[in-house]
């Protein structure tokens, strides 16, 4: 059962719900239920993107529309993203939240860290759990209703990004209290850009800091950037963003360049400035962002070659040599211009235009799961299962001795997308 079979189970999209019909065991089996939908791993796939996971989470909670997906839907194979209900009601993904320093977990430094007000149906006081879910049940219920068709042509997977971090939460702690021991190197990847380019957390997500007022004394003027004397929040949503992707066979489409800076430094196993080899530098298509959903979900099924483009992408994660990469190139900078022309895309010209690029990564840790076939990629799956992903065991376990178990070219799929 997934989870549209609860939501139709429990008639959690009845008008008028009200919780204060149900019993307590009632919703304690609802949970269950939930949970019980993330059992079985989810299947390797090639040319999957996950979205920043405050992104991602602001759309499936309703705080973003969803057709901010547009562009990430229209070049990707399929798009992941986190199941609300799963954080809502699952009593794992509860217990690992309490575990991160976003909830006031004091383990990952001695600084106080900044705490959201975010609460799941198990931090709830008990007398207000049922007014909880009438409160806040129903929109994320309506939105995956939403997201439905674009689940059931398989173009969207639903997946927590709570169970990839369960298993890894503890080395995930470790790795982060080592890596704030290096500060010359914190420094380069955490301040590299603002503040505001940076995520905080899940649901923190950018936060900008600016000098208030001037300061002379201290060679500060006013509106002068801050940054957060304390990186270990920042460090953790990067260690969550690389979890995610290796465990769910995915490229990530960030929206924040710090995110980005971050997740490259893990999945390359250390590289400060990893080189990028571009595969494409510009590819127009409408932005869709102010789309009807009904028309993105058209243009996805009926662009032939928006779906070739989506094929000459996912190609890339498994390019084995600069011969390869030229031929990739060539293909997709002919797809780019015959989009100039697409039939399907011609009348939402009245949209701005979105322009991104593809390049690649080559690193000691990548999306070694997206592998050229889904025998590949199952094989590569194998082997890291039970692999930890800290920051560690990037180096032990990709090191030398292990060259064998690697692919022969390693990369990580960069999509630069801008306005």
């Amino acid at each position: 059962m997934d989870i549209f079979g609860v939501i139709e189970k429990w008639n959690l999209d009845r008008p008028n719900l009200d919780f204060n019909r149900f019993s307590r065991k009632a919703a304690g089996q609802m949970a269950d239920d939930i949970q019980n939908c993330y059992l079985k791993a989810l299947p390797p796939s090639v040319g999957r993107f996950n979205q920043s996971l405050f992104t991602a989470t602001e759309i499936v909670e309703g705080r973003k529309r969803t057709e901010e997906l547009a562009l990430p839907l229209l070049f990707s194979k399929q798009v992941m993203l986190p199941d609300p209900l799963y954080s809502l009601l699952a009593p794992r993904a509860s217990a690992l939240w309490k575990r991160l320093p976003e909830s006031g977990n004091k383990s990952y430094s001695k600084t106080p860290q900044i705490i959201s007000s975010w609460k799941n149906y198990w931090s709830t006081d008990v007398s207000e759990r049922f007014a909880f879910l009438n409160s806040t049940l129903p929109p994320l219920v309506a939105q995956l209703l939403k997201l439905r068709p674009m689940t059931d042509a398989g173009h969207i997977v639903l997946q927590p990004w709570e169970v990839a971090v369960e298993p890894e939460v503890e080395l995930l702690r470790k790795s982060v209290v080592d890596l704030l021991k290096k500060p010359d190197v914190i420094k380069e990847i955490t301040q590299r850009f603002e503040q505001a380019k940076y995520s905080a957390g899940v649901r923190l997500g950018p936060i900008g800091l600016q000098v208030a007022e001037d300061s002379p004394s201290q060679g500060l003027l006013k509106g002068d950037p801050m940054w957060f004397g304390d990186k270990a929040e920042i460090l953790v949503i990067g260690f969550i963003h690389s979890i995610v992707a290796s465990r769910y066979s995915s490229s990530l489409f960030d929206t924040l360049p710090g995110d980005r800076l971050v997740y490259d430094y893990v999945r390359t196993g250390g590289i400060l400035k990893p080189k990028t080899d571009q595969i494409v530098s510009s590819v127009k298509v409408p932005n869709l962002s102010e789309a009807l959903w009904d028309d993105i979900i058209a243009i996805k099924n009926d662009s032939e070659l928006l779906s070739q483009l989506k094929d000459a992408i996912a190609e890339v994660a498994y390019c084995n040599d600069d011969d390869q990469k030229v031929l990739i190139k060539e293909e997709i900078t002919s797809i780019a211009s015959k989009l100039k022309a697409e039939t399907a895309l011609k009348k939402y010209a009245r949209f701005s235009v979105s322009d991104f690029g593809v390049g690649l990564i080559s690193g000691t840790v990548s999306n070694a799961m997206t592998g050229s076939t889904t025998a590949i990629a199952a094989t590569a799956a194998a082997v890291s299962a039970g692999m930890s992903f800290g920051y560690k065991l990037v180096s032990e376990y990709f090191g030398a001795e292990n060259k064998s178990l690697r692919r022969r070219r390693d990369v990580i799929v960069r999509i630069n997308h801008k306005l």
